[in-house]
């Protein structure tokens, strides 16, 4: 993510957009921090120092005096002021990673969101991953997308494809209408990161997760598969299950 921040501050500051690129240095970074430290269960106080000591030569032209008495602080060598520019390749980038995190952050706002519609405090939360078959669209309808590509005949191509009866054919159309909405609405640059992962495993994902979003969420959360034949669902939400989108039950 720290990569990201480089990249996104260094080219505002290329573009004159001293602006943005002091909301990204300044809110954006610090909100990853606190998203870090809300995540691990021990944060790492070298990736923490690490994260710091970049964070301060991202903030050094906007605040400066402020930058220099941390960076002593911090033992560097004087002054922050001269220090090198951060480049983003001087960062693991892990595509895969941030999915997840998004995808945590995601389920954590509509569970809340659900209950506060609802106007509920559920004591158990059921999360329903996608079949693979919807990935397939899924994946189809970005990649069309992004091609300037028309996805009207999605739905029929699918229901021929999977071997559907065609009264199913309604319910396939508005599931690539509801897909195209959500792929639009999302960032050319996510897109494209989604297509160059494929299909990823958002049952393990949340799975590994479970106990964090139990935290969050003051309830017992379970992970289905959507189609699992032990999966609890006396709602049939699962089937509402999309990529990037676990259909939700709470109770």
């Amino acid at each position: 993510r720290l990569a990201q921040r480089v990249k996104d501050v260094t080219e505002s500051l290329e573009q004159l957009k001293t602006r943005t690129a002091i909301e990204i240095a300044l809110y954006e970074v610090w909100n990853d921090i606190r998203w870090y430290l809300r995540r691990a269960k021990r944060p790492d106080g070298e990736t923490l120092r690490r994260v710091v000591d970049t964070w301060l030569r991202l903030l050094a032209p906007f605040i400066p005096y402020t930058c220099e008495e941390l960076w002593e602080a911090l033992d560097k060598p004087p002054f922050v002021s001269i220090a090198p520019w951060p480049k983003p390749e001087d960062f693991e980038v892990d595509p895969l990673a941030d999915e997840c995190e998004e995808l945590v952050k995601s389920v954590i706002d509509d569970v809340q969101n659900i209950a506060r519609a609802t106007k509920t405090k559920p004591k158990r939360i059921y999360l329903y991953t996608a079949k693979p078959w919807k990935w397939d669209l899924y994946l189809e309808v970005v990649k069309r997308i992004e091609e300037g590509k028309n996805v009207g005949d999605l739905a029929k191509s699918f229901c021929e494809k999977l071997g559907m009866d065609k009264k199913e054919m309604p319910k396939l159309v508005k599931l690539v209408n509801r897909m195209a909405e959500a792929v639009r609405s999302t960032h050319p640059d996510v897109r494209k990161r989604r297509l160059s992962l494929g299909m990823v495993d958002e049952c393990s994902m949340l799975e590994d997760a479970k106990e964090f979003l139990s935290k969050e969420l003051g309830a017992e959360v379970q992970v289905f598969r959507e189609g699992d034949p032990d999966a609890y669902d006396p709602k049939g939400r699962s089937e509402l299950a999309q990529p990037y989108r676990p259909a939700i039950y709470l109770e």
